[in-house]
C-alpha cells in the first residue's frame, strides 16, 4: 500500500512541475498564434486528426514537459544555487533573509550560503510546495521565452523572404524582451527559494533555542 501512495505522490509532482507548469507555453504559443501568426496553428488543431495523431499530440505534450523541465533546470535552478536574495524585486526581504542565515551558521559554527544550508538542515522538512511554484514560475518563464524567440525566427525568416529589413526593429525589440523575461523569471524562482530559506531557518533556530 505504501509504494502505491509512493508511486502517486511521484506522479502528483510530475504533473504539479512539469505538466501544469508546460501549459503556459501552450498558452503563450496559442496568443503568438492569434496575434502574430494569422491562426495558423489553430487552423491546424481544428482539422480532423486520426487517433494516432491525437496519440502523437499527447506524446509530444510529455515529451515538451520533460524538455521544459531540463531547460527551467538549467537556465534557472542550476544558476541560483548560492544565495537567494533579491536583485530586482522584493528586496526588503533580504534583511530579514541575511540576518536569519547569520544566525544558522552561528549555531552550526559554519559560514554557508542558502543553497548548503538547505541541504544540511530541511532533509527533514516539507519544502515540496516551494519547490513546485519555483519550477512552475521558472518554466512559464522559459515557455515565454522560447515563444519569443519563435517569433524573432518568424520576423527573421519574413525579413529575408521580402527583403524588408525594417523587421530587424521588431528582431531587437523582440531579443530586448527575452532578456527582460529571463531576469523576471530568474527573480520570481528565486522569491519561491528565498521564502522556503526563511522557513527554514526560522523552524531550525525554534527547534534550538
Amino acid at each position: 500500500m505504501n509504494e502505491f501512495k509512493d508511486i502517486i505522490e511521484k506522479f502528483e509532482d510530475f504533473i504539479k512541475r512539469s505538466i501544469l507548469p508546460s501549459a503556459s507555453f501552450m498558452l503563450f504559443l496559442l496568443i503568438f498564434d492569434i496575434t502574430l501568426n494569422n491562426h495558423s496553428i489553430i487552423t491546424f488543431i481544428d482539422q480532423k486528426h486520426s487517433y494516432l495523431t491525437i496519440a502523437l499530440f499527447i506524446l509530444a505534450f510529455i515529451g515538451l514537459s520533460n524538455l521544459l523541465s531540463l531547460l527551467q533546470q538549467s537556465i534557472y535552478d542550476n544558476r541560483i544555487k548560492d544565495f537567494f536574495n533579491a536583485n530586482l524585486i522584493w528586496t526588503n526581504e533580504n534583511t530579514k533573509l541575511d540576518s536569519l542565515r547569520n544566525q544558522v551558521n552561528q549555531k552550526l559554527n559554519k559560514d554557508e550560503n542558502d543553497y548548503m544550508l538547505y541541504k544540511i538542515i530541511a532533509k527533514d522538512m516539507e519544502t515540496k510546495e516551494y519547490v513546485n511554484q519555483a519550477k512552475t514560475f521558472g518554466i512559464m518563464f522559459v515557455s515565454l521565452m522560447i515563444v519569443t524567440f519563435i517569433n524573432i525566427y518568424s520576423l527573421i525568416n519574413t525579413m529575408l523572404f521580402t527583403s524588408d529589413y525594417n523587421y530587424i526593429v521588431g528582431v531587437i525589440i523582440n531579443f530586448i524582451f527575452i532578456f527582460i523575461e529571463y531576469f523576471i523569471g530568474k527573480e520570481l524562482v528565486k522569491s519561491r527559494y528565498r521564502s522556503r530559506a526563511i522557513k527554514i531557518y526560522t523552524n531550525f533556530l525554534k527547534e534550538v533555542s
